[in-house]
């Protein structure tokens, strides 16, 4: 059986959830950048700002495809390259018995 995980490292430890599907995995993992981030505690600087960077209102991201996540998920990922001590992955895996 196929499953979704979503693999983080953080200041040297890692996580990993597992998700039945590719949306549910990438949904926690853009969360996971924003909560890192801190765009849930004002990282934007004013309203220009925030309408030029990825959609992160869960709302709008629970409407998005696999596809449009995916896409979601890579452009805020980027944010986060030169941070060393932050890395995520989001991988398809099998389950085995």
């Amino acid at each position: 059986m196929n499953i979704w995980a979503f693999v983080v490292k953080y200041e040297g430890n890692f996580d990993v959830s597992t998700h039945l599907t590719k949306k549910g995995a990438l949904l926690v993992a853009v969360r996971d950048i924003l909560e890192y981030l801190g765009v849930y505690e004002g990282y934007f600087r004013d309203e220009e700002h925030e309408a030029s960077e990825p959609p992160w209102k869960d709302e709008q991201l629970a409407e998005m495809s696999s596809k449009q996540l995916s896409t979601v998920y890579q452009k805020w990922s980027e944010k986060t390259w030169d941070h060393f001590n932050y890395e995520s992955e989001v991988i398809r895996t099998t389950v085995q018995g």
